[in-house]
Parts: structure tokens; sequence; C-alpha cells
């Protein structure tokens, strides 16, 4: 006995229709052909370009070593949380350092002002 097109045929159509549309509305393909092509950088700074908006991560982990004790805490600004990705990114690079919202000093960037002398806030430019 033949199965129904609506059993066989429709939810090969309907998924096909969903990978398309997934396809065309995100930036995986972007990104995939970006991530592999051959624009000379090394895996650190291609790293540093997709997944840190072009901050370098060893840079800020070696800035926070520098300025406060391995243990101390840090927040991140308003402005950092709003990215989910960079959030988790960022985090990672400064690991073993705690991201705490309720830490004493804030992590932020911004562009950097010469008559700002803040230790409490580390300003990345």
């Amino acid at each position: 006995m033949r199965k129904p097109f609506a059993v066989t045929v429709l939810p090969l159509l309907l998924a096909g229709a969903f990978i398309l549309h997934m396809a065309l509305t995100t930036t995986y393909w972007h990104e995939t052909i970006r991530a592999f092509s051959n624009d000379e950088l090394s895996y650190p700074q291609r790293r540093a370009q997709y997944g840190f908006h072009g901050l370098t991560y060893d840079e800020i982990r070696l800035r926070l070593n520098e300025i406060m004790p391995n243990d101390a805490r840090v927040a991140l600004s308003p402005e950092l949380l709003k990215d989910d990705f960079f959030v988790q990114r960022l985090t990672e690079s400064i690991y073993p350092r705690l991201v705490d919202r309720t830490a004493r000093n804030l992590l932020d960037v911004a562009a950097v002002d010469p008559k700002v002398t803040s230790t409490d806030t580390l300003v990345l430019q």
C-alpha cells in the first residue's frame, strides 16, 4: 500500500525549506567563507579579529595581571554585557580570573581619555 503524499514528501519539503531559510538568513556562510579566506592572518590574529572584534585578548589578560592580583574578580560593564558571544570569549580569555557582576573592579571598553586616572576601571582601547 502506498503512503500518502503528506506523509512521505511533505515533511522532506518542509525540512528543505527550513534549511534553505536558515542558510539564507544567518551569517553562517559569510563567516565560514571569511574564516577560510586567505587573508594572511595567523591563527591568533584571526581569533582576535573574529572572536574579539579586533581586541587582542592576550594583552587584556596581561594588563589585568599587571594591575591587580590574580585572585581579584572583575565585573564587565553594561556595554560589554550586551554581546553574549563577546562576554563568553572575554571570560575565557581572562581565565582563571573570575568574572563577577558584584566585583569592585570594572572592565570596560572605551576611547582612552588621558584625564581619567581611575584604577578601578580598566579601559581597553
